[in-house]
């Protein structure tokens, strides 16, 4: 795969994109949007698959359009702090292709376990649920235990309010932490280093592991922020169920090996990296080429995220560190081989945080040095953590 890493930065994104307009949304957005549900109701009917090979290039080739031809930061204020939208852009449209050539090669229809009685209701779900919660293809799935009240509604919305709000915090915090160890190099939308030449070797190896932490932590909770926001949603406008919306992760502070830190994390693209890179990998190479397969995937879809900015990438950094997390999982296969039993125990856990944090130094410089830290999420005159310390700033000047 190294020629995608010389091919796809040919792409001139700020040369092919334009800003998102009506125009442009009915014209690259919408077509292969339209597609990917098409794809989804025909893969939910038995001898379609003459007809999803006839419309997968056209799908492909609208996802690819969308990927490339649309800006949507363009016009916003702080433009220069907004291209992580593009970034989620790339992301979504990768996503969406992988799963079209699944779902294009499918042999049996999908089932829905409990039917809405419609397949065009049935199909709209599909496209958006990433986990297959409720559906035929989630084998092996597993969800975190739920500890909110999911017979109640009510209950079950007034706790997701109050998670939303204290991971909101969380993550302003976590982000504004980071940003404040490099006010003009990595918290600037054109970015900069995470390494420090002026400091002492150990104040500066302490220095990148913990921005490296942190930035892992605030990708967690960023994804929390996002998806207790989503489940308020889907509760309130589209009256879905509680269960639709089990918890995404399964402390994975609390991991005590790498195999299960990952398990802990967010399952979200779990069937596409499993499919489309374990599965294939498993067949031809076994199980270690299984785990690899799987990550690797992984990683060629933060790499074209992150190119998704229109500020280059770093193939290495961004795949390579994915990859590296699946020969940890290699490695602790081989412990449980030789020993008997499985990495765990408070050694497991240093063992953990050490593989995931050590190697999380290259995707974080990759990010930093392209003003990823730089983002604005929230408008800065209303960003929690900069009000909470501005209040501890007057309370101190005041004593």
């Amino acid at each position: 795969m190294s020629w995608l890493a010389d091919v796809i930065p040919e792409i001139d994104l700020a040369k092919t994109r334009q800003p998102l307009t009506l125009d442009t949304f009915a014209r690259e957005l919408l077509p292969p949007l339209l597609c990917y549900y098409a794809t989804a109701v025909l893969i939910l009917s038995p001898r379609t698959f003459s007809v999803r090979f006839a419309l997968f290039p056209i799908t492909i080739w609208g996802l690819f359009r969308a990927a490339t031809q649309v800006d949507l930061a363009y016009g916003l204020p702080d433009y220069e702090r907004m291209v992580y939208l593009n970034q989620g852009l790339v992301l979504m449209i990768t996503t969406i292709t992988i799963r079209i050539c699944l779902w294009t090669v499918q042999q049996e229809p999908y089932r829905r376990f409990k039917s809405s009685g419609s397949k065009f209701i049935d199909a709209l779900d599909l496209c958006i649920n990433l986990r297959g919660i409720g559906w035929s293809w989630s084998e092996g799935l597993k969800l975190p235990a739920e500890d909110r009240n999911a017979s109640s509604t009510p209950s079950f919305f007034f706790s997701t309010l109050l998670r939303f709000l204290f991971y909101t915090l969380a993550f302003d915090l976590s982000y504004y932490t980071i940003q404040s160890l490099g006010p003009n190099t990595i918290a600037t939308p054109f970015g900069g280093s995470i390494y420090e030449s002026n400091l002492t070797s150990y104040l500066a190896v302490a220095r990148v592991l913990f921005i490296s932490g942190m930035s892992g932590s605030t990708v967690y909770l960023a994804i929390q922020t996002a998806y207790y926001f989503m489940t308020m949603v889907g509760l309130l406008l589209l009256r879905q169920s509680p269960t639709q919306w089990p918890p995404l992760f399964d402390n994975p502070y609390k991991a005590t090996s790498v195999f299960d830190f990952w398990a802990r994390w967010h399952q979200l693209f779990r069937q596409i990296f499993v499919e489309f890179g374990g599965k294939p990998m498993m067949f031809l190479t076994g199980r270690i080429g299984g785990v690899l397969g799987s990550f690797f995937v992984s990683g060629v879809l933060h790499y074209l995220g992150l190119w998704g900015m229109a500020r280059g990438s770093d193939f290495p950094a961004a795949a390579g560190y994915f990859v590296v997390q699946g020969v940890g999982v290699i490695l602790e296969f081989m412990y449980r081989a030789v020993v008997g039993s499985r990495v765990k125990g408070p050694l497991g856990l240093v063992w953990a945080y050490s593989w995931v944090v050590i190697w999380g130094l290259f995707i974080t410089e990759a990010w930093s040095i392209r003003g990823l830290m730089g983002s604005k999420f929230v408008p800065d005159e209303y960003r929690p953590a900069a009000l909470i310390v501005e209040q501890a700033r007057r309370l101190w000047t005041s004593v």
